[in-house]
């Protein structure tokens, strides 16, 4: 609902600033928007009926000049947009019943608007029923039928958010899809999106049937196998078709890995997976599903995990998943030591990477962000790393990461205070004003509060290393 009213008041404030028509005296009035604001919407439809039978009567104002002008229908707007943030149905409802009865006037202009208005008033209206419903679909259909292939898209949407399934195979059995189209250029990608939503349907056919199964525990019967293998695969053959376009068709993927992996078919999902990327090298949530499914699949493969993580990083370095290449790239070195190899000390490894997350106010609110940075300082194993990534930092993590005034926004993070109070002493040392605005205040429990003041008596910052080599990046 406020995503749709929040899409009507855009187009409100770039629309027109006033109405202009003529009163019952023949002399020209304005309304202003801002004066439309907050009016009861009832009150305002009484307004817009004793208007649009003014104007019915008028010549001197055609129906073309109106809807150039915004006319009749601005108050409209404004009366529904007031009724839908106040929660007010019925007064939309009603609005919307008589709006759509004069798409001919609107359309086509607004007719996507009134459309996902509809769709949203029809929703939440406490007397609505499938009928009303269908009803004001197809008087929408008529004044859009070049458009059909939208109103089909959102049809499919509705009818599958509110689970019916076989009303969304009959809306696609109509075939609506080659009636009236005009095959331009968002032909192609309509059609996509239609198969998309068909792959879907038969998906959640699909995983009804096994919700039936699991909640039985017992075999199916032969019928039953044969319509849930069906299901499956064309579900599995519709996203298949979509996942040959280039797109971000993430959804299409999560559920075909579903199937997959529910059948078996592993070496099928990594055909996909890997196809997905070549098809999109830029978006980052290719490397996400490939990278669950290697983490389940072949858990101990550490070089190709971090391959993938790093093109992860590299496209969202605030991703969660950065901390998993943190950890792993730890671990490999960690490795190194063990073996008795020298560390790779001039190579920024995990550091780098667990900065980039401290560095966002969205992502640095993880104790374990905060924990592994103090382990990686305990350990001296990333003494120049550390050195060269707070260089770029000390002129303003103190202002930003370290700010003393943001100790006072809840004791419920206190944990999180404490051991980023930690890392500030260990990268500030004593002079760490975060630090001892966290002692002042009343946030930390007396174990944790006994924790900071112990290491801010012993002053142990980071040793001084000269970086008189450059520190490569990973």
């Amino acid at each position: 609902m406020e995503a749709n009213a929040e899409a009507l008041i855009e187009f409100l404030e770039e629309s027109q600033a006033h109405v202009e028509y003529r009163d019952r005296k023949g002399e020209r009035s304005k309304v202003k928007l801002s004066e439309l604001k907050g009016i009861n919407p009832k009150g305002l439809l009484t307004r817009y009926y004793q208007f649009t039978e003014h104007v019915a009567e008028s010549d001197e104002f055609p129906v073309a000049q109106q809807r150039r002008g915004g006319g009749y229908l601005m108050p409209m707007m404004c009366a529904i947009r007031d009724a839908m943030l106040d929660r007010d149905w019925e007064s939309a409802g009603l609005a919307v019943y008589h709006l759509v009865n004069r798409l001919n006037d609107c359309y086509p202009y607004f007719w996507h608007i009134w459309w996902k208005i509809m769709v949203e008033v029809t929703r939440n209206h406490p007397d609505a029923t499938k009928a009303s419903f269908d009803q004001m679909l197809r008087k929408i259909k008529i004044v859009t039928a070049k458009d059909i292939m939208e109103i089909l898209l959102d049809q499919l949407q509705h009818l599958i958010n509110e689970g019916r399934l076989d009303d969304a195979m009959e809306a696609l059995s109509e075939d609506m899809a080659t009636k009236h189209v005009n095959k331009d250029e968002r032909y192609h990608l309509m059609t996509i999106r239609i198969a998309a939503a068909e792959g879907i349907i038969h998906y959640a056919f699909w995983k009804r049937k096994l919700a039936q199964m699991n909640a039985h525990g017992s075999a199916m019967l032969a019928p039953d196998k044969r319509e849930f293998e069906m299901y499956a695969l064309k579900a599995v053959s519709f996203f298949q078709n979509v996942l040959d376009t280039p797109g971000p068709w993430d959804i299409c993927v999560r559920y075909s890995c579903e199937i997959l992996e529910e059948q078996g078919e592993f070496e099928q999902m990594s055909q996909m997976l890997n196809s997905y990327i070549e098809m999109n090298p830029n978006h980052g949530n290719a490397y996400k599903f490939l990278y669950y499914f290697l983490k389940s699949r072949e858990p101990n493969n550490k070089k190709r995990l971090i391959s993938v993580l790093k093109k992860v990083a590299r496209l969202n370095p605030y991703d969660d998943l950065v901390f998993d290449l943190c950890l792993l790239l730890h671990e490999k070195e960690q490795k190194r030591i063990r073996q008795k190899k020298p560390p790779t000390a001039n190579r920024m490894g995990p550091v780098e990477y667990l900065f980039d997350l401290l560095d966002s106010e969205i992502t640095n609110h993880r104790e374990d962000y905060w924990r592994l940075l103090l382990s990686f300082i305990e350990e001296g194993i990333y003494v120049k790393p550390l050195k060269a990534a707070w260089k770029e930092r000390k002129s303003w993590w103190p202002h930003y990461v370290f700010r003393p005034s943001s100790v006072e926004y809840g004791a419920s993070q206190a944990t999180l205070f404490m051991w980023r109070g930690m890392c500030s002493l260990k990268l500030m040392g004593k002079g760490s004003l975060y630090a001892w605005s966290l002692l002042e205040a009343d946030v930390l429990d007396p174990e944790s509060r006994d924790k900071l003041e112990s290491m801010r008596k012993k002053d142990i910052a980071l040793p001084e290393v000269p970086l008189d080599e450059d520190v490569e990046s990973p």
